[in-house]
């Protein structure tokens, strides 16, 4: 009689275990379901935000370009961009607002009645509403890092809003040319180099940067970005670049002080910033044969000895460059273009 009271014992606890594994066995079957079907949101989620980003950064772009198309474009882009921004292109976007004249917010979301699920059917949860949302903003920048040359407001030349791009001209280091002042000028040239490290320098509108005059031999590590410059322009492509912009100069030589008020960008065409050298890249399209088969004035050449020059025009420009940011600047044709949250 011991002997089956034990077995019987024993098979009350088999039976028991039985129970609890197959209690466990649901619990977990549900958290596993809940947990793919929440990674699946977690991924359409940041597919709705690049989305979002994207459509908010278009939209920007585009109001700041054209103003007169901002809100009648907005939602055409917000079309093109959530879906182009979505693995299977079915994100569309919810809303498109304007919190200010100067920034646009776009929410974006799933179609529909939203991401279907494939677990949580189990516990009656057939489908789940994801959304996000991004805001934009544009205006001029405040600092920034990049070539370390500044570049004289008085060269400045879109004074318009309708006039998009400047006159080519020459900065030259030889006073009397374009936008120079007369013969002794603290900073001849109306442009000049900024203290730097390795050919980047970072400045802010508002303050005072430390630099010299273009006579001055090209830095270390400008020969690399220069050549970059030139495989580019030979490559058909366009080299616009955002600059300092200073209103006046105080000291000389290399000491010069240049209080920068904001950005502009140049379209570079042509260049001489190695010395008495007519090499690339130190020296790039500066000759008057290279200018004319441009269609360019060859007055606007430096190709003689010592001569430094820029040979560029001013453009409006937008940038979504992260080395620009807000601040004081006054507003030079240059917008950058960020996400604000």
């Amino acid at each position: 009689m011991r002997r089956l009271g034990q077995r019987y014992a024993q098979d009350r606890e088999r039976g028991a275990i039985a129970v609890m594994v197959a209690i466990l066995m649901v619990s977990l079957i549900g958290f596993t379901a809940f947990a793919i079907d929440v990674a699946r949101m977690a991924d359409t989620k940041a597919q709705l935000q690049n989305g979002a980003d994207a459509s908010a950064l278009a939209i920007a772009s585009n109001c700041n370009m054209n103003p007169s198309t901002c809100t009648g474009n907005a939602w055409n882009l917000a079309n093109q961009y959530t879906p182009a921004n979505s693995l299977d292109g079915s994100a569309v976007p919810s809303s498109v607002t304007f919190p200010t004249s100067k920034s646009v917010t776009v929410g974006t979301k799933t179609p529909g009645t939203g991401l279907p699920l494939i677990f949580a059917r189990i516990f009656g949860q057939s489908s789940a509403m994801v959304t996000a949302s991004a805001t934009a903003a544009w205006g001029p920048p405040g600092k920034g890092s990049g070539f370390p040359l500044a570049f004289s407001v008085s060269c400045y030349d879109l004074k318009s809003l309708t006039t998009s791009v400047g006159q080519v001209q020459q900065f030259a280091y030889k006073p009397g040319m374009t936008c120079t002042g007369p013969s002794g000028t603290q900073a001849p040239g109306g442009w000049g180099w900024l203290d730097n490290s390795n050919c980047q320098t970072t400045t802010s509108a508002g303050q005072t940067s430390i630099g010299s005059d273009p006579g001055n031999d090209l830095p270390n590590g400008c020969a690399t970005i220069l050549q970059s410059w030139v495989n580019k322009i030979n490559a058909g492509s366009e080299v616009d670049v955002t600059f300092p912009i200073f209103d006046t100069v105080t000291l000389q030589g290399t000491k010069a002080q240049y209080h920068i008020i904001g950005y502009a960008t140049l379209r570079i065409i042509g260049w001489k910033l190695g010395g008495g050298s007519n090499n690339t890249p130190g020296a790039f399209r500066n000759t008057a044969a290279a200018l004319t088969s441009l269609g360019i004035n060859s007055s606007l050449a430096c190709s003689g000895g010592n001569d430094r020059c820029v040979i560029a025009q001013f453009i409006r420009y937008d940038t979504t460059d992260p080395s620009f940011g807000q601040g004081s600047g006054q507003d030079l044709g240059t917008t950058i273009v960020y996400l604000s949250n």
